[in-house]
């Protein structure tokens, strides 16, 4: 079968759990969950759906690059009115916490966590963006996570499984700050037919810290090897109604580790063309320049050449990024590297039958790009560090062998 079988035989399933689901809702939130203003898909501005409320998700997305330590850090917000139609039988309810990445310079491998707090385990804050999991798995502390915005431009987070704990401060420094109306420039991108056939859908990404700096520790809850972060990262903020387990994305950021050097995120999705952009910043003379470059308007384009099966994602997964981007004044070329054997772990979950079909592959590439001004023909920019990478998308039924994922790749890449 392939994957356009698996596809439309997913779909099916899906689009009748989307028939017989009646909208009727079970809440079991509390009220200080319920009237959050903190949250977008809580706030009053968010258009509630009877039947689609209960793919109401929104996420708090970090990543890490430290000499010492790469990896990916995100807090979910599922369904928080508990819809208990048969779509959530599909996608998870609850607070949702993925923890994932490597130590390096270590025999270590890298891991990915992601687990579920359901209502009664979790509680937010009425009167500030925070939320905060815990649970008592045996362990001796149990399982938990928590996440506090001490304002706009500050996170603190901590938090403890079987396999990593935490403690990190991410503060905004980014060239972002330098813009008098980042909005203008950057407004949050959204899609109202992000998967084909999904009624009353809506999908918005926001990356308000493109660049961030990250301090604390991490440490192995198996070695007991902790270390301290001090490096940079990336904060996204996503939200809406949006039926993943049908859809995915490819997805790649850079920063540079000082304050005033490139920063970049392409954001791509499978089936959407509003959502298939580059966010990009850099200097040239002294001068901050910001600009969003779209695939439907023939200004990006990015490909992966080399793809491997991964066994645990159950897919091929792309090794290699190449990402070119231009207006009327600069050229963008950037080029992204993943050493073979050295996959990430995805993000897994056997929650519900959604989670249990899709994963996250988190990717941590060296990149290096150029950026060239058009009308003098020079090199403003030359860049090169580690960087951070998703792909996204549902499992494949059958492995597949090395040709059968070069052909699958022509499918995720732009133009096709």
């Amino acid at each position: 079968m392939n994957r356009k079988s698996v596809f439309f035989l997913f779909s099916a399933i899906f689009s009748a759990f989307l028939f017989l689901s009646n909208g009727e809702s079970k809440i079991e939130a509390n009220d200080d969950i319920l009237e959050n203003e903190s949250w977008n898909i809580l706030s009053k501005q968010y258009a509630q759906s009877s039947k689609m409320d209960a793919l109401s998700f929104e996420w708090e997305y970090f990543q890490i690059h430290s000499p010492e330590f790469v990896g990916a850090l995100g807090f979910v917000l599922q369904n928080p009115r508990i819809r208990s139609n048969l779509l959530s039988a599909v996608i998870p309810s609850g607070l949702g916490i993925a923890f994932g990445g490597q130590l390096l310079n270590s025999n270590d491998l890298p891991i990915s966590d992601y687990w579920n707090f359901s209502p009664g385990s979790f509680k937010l804050s009425a009167v500030m963006k925070a939320a905060e999991g815990k649970r008592n798995t045996g362990v001796t502390e149990g399982e938990y996570g928590k996440l506090v915005f001490l304002d706009e431009n500050t996170a603190i987070t901590s938090g403890q499984n079987q396999n990593f704990s935490w403690d990190l401060k991410f503060v905004k420094e980014t060239l972002l700050s330098d813009l008098s109306n980042p909005l203008d420039v950057f407004p949050v991108a959204s899609d109202t037919n992000v998967v084909f056939g999904v009624p009353d859908q809506v999908w918005n990404i926001h990356a308000p810290w493109p660049r961030a700096h990250v301090k604390g520790t991490v440490q192995n809850e198996r070695t007991q090897q902790r270390v301290v972060i001090d490096g940079k990262g990336y904060r996204e903020n996503s939200w809406g109604r949006y039926a993943m387990p049908l859809d995915g994305w490819d997805f790649l950021v850079f920063n540079e580790k000082h304050l005033g050097g490139v920063e970049f995120v392409l954001q791509t999705y499978h089936q959407s063309k509003k959502l298939d952009f580059l966010d990009l910043m850099f200097k040239d003379k002294g001068e901050v320049k910001a600009m969003r470059l779209f695939a439907e308007k023939n200004q990006l384009s990015w490909s992966h050449s080399e793809w491997d099966w991964d066994d645990r994602a159950h897919q091929c997964v792309p090794l290699d990024w190449k990402v070119s981007a231009s207006n009327e004044e600069y050229v963008f070329e950037a080029t992204g590297k993943m050493p073979r054997d050295s996959h990430q772990a995805p993000f897994l979950s056997e929650l519900t039958l959604g989670t249990k079909a899709f994963f996250i592959q988190e990717q941590y590439p060296e990149i290096e790009g150029t950026i060239t001004n058009r009308k003098t023909n020079t090199v403003v920019s030359s860049f090169a560090d580690r960087g951070g990478g998703e792909f996204a998308l549902a499992k494949s039924l059958f492995k597949k062998s090395a040709e059968q994922c070069k052909k699958f790749a022509r499918k995720y890449r732009s133009p096709k």
